[in-house]
């Protein structure tokens, strides 16, 4: 017994000693504090000016989101007794929505005593450095003088081609929306020369980088460090004509650094969150984040797959807590699918958030992007875009190719972006189910595609129609590429009526050309009826055509000596822009048709002949 005693002693004076020494090593460090609460605080929800710029107080007041006790910012005064334990201890990161900061300091024993403090919930720390953290003067960016607004809209997208069309934005673009007037935020890890290479120059010089800052080092220069930020933000907001365009090339732009190149460690994270709320605080509508996290070099801070449930990790719960405020966030997956993890890390797991998986031009799924479903059974990633082999701008000045998540998702959120351009009211989860719908996968979602690879123009139709009267009529299309000079869609009927068709289809050479079409085209019974479409001669020079197209149903009436009933603006219910063009086989989505009652077939140069006059 006495010297099982003896070796319990002679254990724990060791153990004693080894913890000495791993809190001398870990010297210099940075510590998580939550505060209890926000009791007499300074600020007030009847004063959101104080700290919310007035973009964000107008995105919530859009969306009718009411300003909180949440987004109240933390207590000055708990700050003050946390800094009154450590003269050198510096506060490097503030969390209006968790109540916490990071703070940075090199006094041993801190963290004792700063959970001794009655206002202090909780002080973990997140990350260990070598050497002393520097206090110098925050990086603050001047933003270039503008030098010219708009964008030319024809411009060929050259290598980006297959990776825009993949999901359908060069229609977005082609209807004019191509990010203006959007704040999008882009967090990474650095954006080396993204000040100076000649694929941003048109972003630079039309003002549209609005505002940069370093979260994870705020005295270093973002755009001397790390070269991963400058290939996503190429993604987004590329401008070279015929070499590289991106997918939202007149987003404004508002760049983070909120990842640390030192190590991996938890005060990642929290620079991601101080990220996300900086963002919401200017008010921007979306984020772009191409950054995962799940396993860090102190291995017992490190996640497990039982947490990817939306609700465990910090940087999840902030994801959803943005969401809720109108911020739309795009995140990576992770490239883990070939990995021992192979699932997404945080905050992929988030919920209301859109999880980008990658895949191929040719739309196979790529092998290293991470697989859902989360642990409680969500299914991720919400949608694919080119990940494999994804053309970027180069902080040194060349377009190469590069492979991962990081790379889908910012193509997929600039796509959204438009998107939010052509919806500003759209609420954050109205988007993100009308991507669900119009992905590929939808009806059978799957681990490794989730919904699928959404189809920009699908997901356009169904957000334009979301206020319309669905109960007469819906259209699906299953295919809007001009195959064989047939184009194929489906109209729902859910009463007996007259289904009705008016458009026109535009000539981009031309622009005063436009073939008009106004006629009833069938009398029908509730069901569901295939529609084909046989479209005239396209030149083989005129590229971009386009199509519009409205449905609507009719009662089976006419008036005395009309041969079809009058057009009653008041009773069409959908309106849906389609379009029409010439793409390699390769690309092309094939989608299984459904069982339809009946097939409709039109020929258009049987309808009205072409007119020349001025479009609307």
């Amino acid at each position: 017994m006495r010297i099982r005693l003896l070796l319990s002693a002679t254990l724990l004076t060791l153990f004693s000693a080894f913890a000495c020494a791993q809190d001398d090593s870990a010297r210099y460090a940075m510590y998580w504090v939550q505060f209890t609460n926000k009791y007499q605080s300074p600020y007030s929800v009847e004063r959101p000016e104080e700290f919310l710029s007035a973009a964000a107080i107008e995105r919530r007041q859009r969306a009718g989101i009411p300003i909180t006790q949440e987004d109240l910012p933390v207590n000055p005064e708990y700050v003050k007794r946390v800094q009154a334990l450590d003269p050198n201890l510096r506060v490097r990161n503030r969390s209006r929505w968790l109540n916490g900061i990071t703070v940075y300091s090199d006094k041993p024993g801190i963290r004792e005593e700063i959970q001794a403090l009655p206002c202090v919930l909780l002080c973990e720390r997140t990350a260990i450095l070598k050497r002393p953290e520097p206090d110098s003067i925050a990086y603050e960016y001047m933003p270039f003088p503008p030098k010219f607004g708009h964008i030319y809209p024809d411009a060929g997208y050259g290598r980006a081609d297959t990776q825009l069309r993949l999901n359908n934005a060069q229609w977005l673009h082609r209807m004019g929306y191509r990010g203006e007037g959007i704040r999008m935020a882009v967090l990474d890890g650095g954006f080396q020369n993204a000040d100076s290479i000649r694929h941003l120059r048109h972003l630079r010089e039309s003002g549209r980088i609005k505002a940069v800052r370093n979260f994870a080092q705020p005295y270093a220069d973002p755009f001397r460090d790390g070269r991963h930020g400058t290939y996503v933000l190429s993604c987004i907001a590329s401008y070279l004509p015929g070499e590289l365009v991106g997918s939202a090339p007149e987003a404004d732009i508002y760049l983070a650094q909120t990842e640390d190149n030192r190590f991996e460690a938890m005060v990642e994270e929290d620079n991601w969150i101080a990220g996300m709320e900086w963002a919401d605080s200017l008010g921007c509508d979306m984020v772009s984040a191409s950054l995962s996290y799940f396993i860090f070099d102190d291995s017992t801070t490190s996640h497990t797959y039982a947490q990817t449930d939306g609700r465990s990790a910090r940087v999840s719960k902030v994801a959803a807590i943005a969401a809720s405020k109108g911020i739309l966030l795009c995140t990576s997956a992770g490239n883990q699918g070939a990995g021992k993890w192979k699932f997404v890390g945080f905050p992929s797991d988030g919920l209301h958030v859109f999880t980008v998986g990658a895949v191929a031009p040719n739309g196979r799924s790529a092998p290293f992007s991470s697989k859902g479903p989360t642990a409680d059974g969500r299914v991720k990633p919400d949608g694919c875009a080119v990940g494999w082999g994804t053309w970027v701008g180069a902080p040194w000045g060349k377009t190469i190719q590069s492979s991962g998540t990081s790379f889908s998702t910012p193509l997929m959120a600039g796509m959204i972006a438009c998107l939010r351009q052509a919806f500003p009211d759209a609420t954050v989860d109205e988007l993100i189910d009308a991507l669900h719908r119009s992905g590929s996968n939808y009806t059978t979602p799957d681990s490794s595609y989730g919904y699928g690879i959404p189809d920009m123009l699908k997901t356009y139709n169904i957000l334009k129609n979301k206020d319309e009267d669905t109960s007469v009529i819906h259209v699906f299309l299953p295919s809007h590429t001009a195959t064989d000079s047939i184009f194929t869609f489906y109209v729902q009927v859910k009463s007996r009526s007259f289904l009705c068709i008016e458009g026109s289809m535009e000539n981009t050479t031309n622009p005063l050309f436009r073939m008009r079409i106004l006629r009833p085209i069938k009398k029908c019974k509730p069901g569901l009826y295939r529609v084909e479409m046989k479209t005239p001669v396209l030149a083989s020079e005129e590229d971009w055509k386009l199509m519009n197209l409205r449905f609507y149903t009719q009662a089976a009436k006419k008036t005395k000596g009309e041969k079809y009933p009058h057009y009653d603006p008041q009773s069409a219910c959908a309106a849906y822009v389609i379009g029409i063009e010439k793409v390699p086989p390769l690309f092309r989505q094939e989608a299984t048709a459904p069982v339809c009652d009946k097939q409709i077939t039109l020929n258009f140069s049987k309808l009205s002949p072409p007119t020349r006059d001025r479009l609307p």
